[in-house]
């Protein structure tokens, strides 16, 4: 499996429990829940977004670029 598709893979999971976590915590009545919701799920928010702007930003490595096959 290429190196793009795992980061992409892992930001949208990381992107799902986040949202999971959230609205679990949101039935939840306990006071630790909105501790849960900011800390495990921004967290986990965080990380997703953050991933995935890496792979936006990286320029994408394991596609072929087609200016060198131009050149040839």
């Amino acid at each position: 499996m290429n190196r793009t598709l795992v980061i992409v893979r892992a930001a949208s999971i990381l992107v799902l429990v986040a949202l999971v976590i959230e609205l679990v915590t949101l039935h939840w009545s306990h006071p630790l829940s909105f501790l849960a919701f900011a800390i495990i799920g921004g967290a986990a928010l965080g990380a997703g977004l953050l991933l995935y702007v890496y792979w936006m930003i990286s320029g994408h490595p394991d596609e072929p670029s087609t200016r060198s096959s131009e050149k040839e």
